[in-house]
């Protein structure tokens, strides 16, 4: 049994505003709990359309799950690369052949994270339904996470009725659109066969296969720097210290994350292939600074508000 769905890229049509109900916020949060289940363990293919830093993507992208075991394939086409992601590793083959063999990725998805815990996101994030809409001719609800302050991006997702998967999805900004994603074709399958333009790439050597295996993660007491205040609902998840591609020095290397967005920051001795200031690029934003002997990068999907804040709150720790 397969379904099929065309879904027209960015054709969108509000017909019907969604019915006011005391529980708004709490059903358009049941939705996306809906759309995480739905996500996870539908087997799922289609052609998808990506907008995202100044650049218009098309990919071939699929989702299986069989018994439990999850595995997302990509095929991007410019610059052409394979991705296959299974458990908590994911295999880049590139068109020279060289693969690359990532066993820690910081990302969950090719496609929409959410975090595990959808009660989190509510302390930064207004979730309530926006209007009903219809893309070539699928119904779909759409679920917009407004942000409660200027730390963050705005989002809008639209899920389809009929099996919660999301459709679109769109970062907002300042009433601005930065990104958007939209599946221009799903075909969803009880019985799924892997299409031969997503599977993996036989004869393939281990010579020519690099295996990224990360650093062990330190505690964040262990960091040379301290972060007098941060915005609102963001949380340190991940420290490591670590040589990085330009350096010989090491590097210390913290993320943040609200749930939806992370931050990156890193911390090194003064290198001088590092140009200071801010930089931009579509959702993008970045801030390098000197503190003291020692270069200092925040960056991350974030407002550059974000950025400022937490560059601005940074200090040595005191020997």
């Amino acid at each position: 049994m397969q379904k099929f769905i065309g879904v027209g890229l960015l054709v969108l049509m509000p017909i019907l505003g969604w019915a006011n109900t005391e529980n708004t916020q709490d059903s358009a949060q049941q939705l996306l709990s809906k759309m995480q289940i739905a996500m996870h363990t539908l087997n799922y293919y289609g052609t998808v359309t990506s907008f995202k830093q100044g650049r218009l993507q098309h990919l071939q992208f699929s989702h299986n799950n069989e018994n439990g075991k999850e595995v997302e394939r990509v095929l991007i086409l410019k610059p052409m690369r394979k991705m296959i992601r299974e458990a908590s590793k994911v295999s880049t083959f590139f068109k020279s052949g060289r693969v690359v063999v990532d066993h820690q990725p910081i990302k969950q998805t090719f496609l929409l994270e959410l975090p595990k815990n959808l009660e989190d996101i509510s302390n930064c994030y207004f979730i309530e339904y926006g209007d009903e809409a219809t893309i070539a001719g699928l119904a779909a609800r759409i679920v917009v996470l407004r942000s409660k302050d200027n730390f963050r991006y705005s989002r809008k997702i639209w899920v389809d009725k009929k099996s919660f998967l999301p459709l679109k999805f769109e970062l907002i900004h300042l009433g601005i659109s930065l990104e958007q994603t939209v599946f221009t074709q799903l075909e969803i399958k009880e019985d799924f066969i892997i299409n031969p333009l997503l599977a993996e790439p036989l004869g393939i050597s281990e010579e020519k296969k690099q295996h990224i295996h990360r650093l062990e993660q330190l505690s964040v007491e262990q960091a040379s720097f301290a972060i007098n205040k941060l915005p609102n609902g963001f949380r340190p998840v991940l420290f490591t210290r670590r040589a990085m591609a330009h350096s010989k020095n090491l590097t210390e290397h913290l993320v943040l994350n609200d749930g939806f967005s992370s931050v990156s920051i890193y911390f090194e001795l003064k290198n001088p292939t590092i140009k200071l200031g801010q930089r931009s690029l579509g959702s993008l934003n970045a801030i390098s600074r000197l503190l003291a002997d020692y270069h200092l990068t925040v960056m991350g999907e974030v407002p550059i508000e974000t950025v400022k804040m937490i560059a601005e709150n940074i200090v040595l720790k005191i020997p």
